[in-house]
């Protein structure tokens, strides 16, 4: 079974699963314990991957008579828990990862022993230049890739499919790792400017700090790449400021709900004479008759608000204000 998903013979597979159905997960106890569908995810076999599916590999109802099975087997985790999604995300297969994001839909955000999601190791792993062959690339390199360029190393691309395919099928930008790494912390360590302009475009924040206190563009390989990482943290400040401003309302003062002053000895509306240093005593009918004409009211309104309003409402005199309402 092992030897036909590495030759890439979907006839062979699906023979030997059907006549052996006990061996159609056949995991690898040399290997981190990866299963069919792992070894399947790993080399970016669609055909063998949809297979293999079809065939009850972490189906959660399974057919117990086929598969030998007491009880459903769920998703298939090596020692690592990491699931074949995981897999085809840290090796930049788009189209495995798509479709098993498809399948599997409550594998999407799942979790590894370090807490790496399937968008943060494809957030990391988006620029690799070689195709892995065999389960050997499921030990990660020890050190951070050099910075490098198209001109300097014309073999190095990056490839940002596999991340977009994951975020369209709805994983999570903010989650975070056991150290409280995100998404652009695996992008900015791992030099994949394209990634995280892409994750910076679709909502991830981009001043997350883990628990060593770093934010992503700390991680930078090179000190162009941390000056193009904070210039887009500029360019999303600015865009956020932008879009605060145009929510906030503008209001003004409408002219017409301030009275004019009075300073005649029989004004309603007559300041305190300084002499006194009181104010001068209301009688309830006379506040009453001022409350419900607005008299000293100031309100806010929106700006858009319409302008008839200030037409229907009733006009007070002012002309001759010794003259009771």
């Amino acid at each position: 079974m092992r030897r036909a998903i590495l030759e890439g013979d979907a006839l062979l597979v699906k023979r030997i699963a059907k006549k052996y159905p006990k061996y159609l997960h056949n995991p690898d106890f040399d290997d981190k314990s990866n299963t069919s569908l792992h070894l399947a995810a790993i080399l970016g076999n669609l055909e063998v991957v949809k297979l293999l599916v079809s065939l009850g590999h972490d189906s959660c109802e399974p057919d117990i008579a086929f598969m030998d099975f007491d009880s459903a087997p769920g998703i298939s985790l090596n020692t690592d828990s990491s699931t074949p999604l995981h897999l085809a995300a840290a090796n930049s297969h788009a189209d495995c990862a798509d479709y098993l994001a498809s399948v599997f839909k409550h594998a999407i955000d799942w979790q590894d022993k370090n807490g790496a999601t399937a968008l943060m190791l494809a957030s990391q792993s988006s620029n690799i230049s070689s195709q892995m062959s065999n389960t050997s690339s499921l030990v990660p390199p020890r050190q951070r890739p050099r910075a490098s360029s198209a001109a300097s190393n014309p073999a190095s691309f990056e490839d940002t499919s596999t991340v977009s395919k994951l975020i369209k099928r709805g994983a999570s930008l903010t989650m975070v790792d056991s150290v409280g790494n995100t998404v652009l912390h695996y992008a900015s360590a791992w030099g994949n400017l394209k990634t995280f302009r892409l994750l910076v475009s679709a909502g991830a924040p981009p001043l997350a700090r883990n628990h060593a206190k770093c934010a992503p563009a700390d991680y930078a390989l090179s000190v162009q790449a941390a000056v193009y990482c904070r210039s887009l943290v500029a360019e999303y400040e600015r865009a956020k400021k932008g879009q605060c401003e145009q929510d906030k309302p503008s209001l003004k003062v409408r002219s017409n709900d301030i009275p004019p002053p009075q300073f005649g000895g029989d004004s309603r509306l007559s300041p305190i004479s300084p002499a006194s240093g009181l104010r001068p005593k209301m009688s309830l009918d006379s506040q009453r008759t001022a409350q419900s004409c607005g008299i000293g009211g100031v309100r806010l309104v929106s700006q858009d608000e319409s302008d008839q309003e200030n037409e229907l409402r009733p006009s007070v005199s002012w002309s001759n204000p010794g003259t009771p309402i």
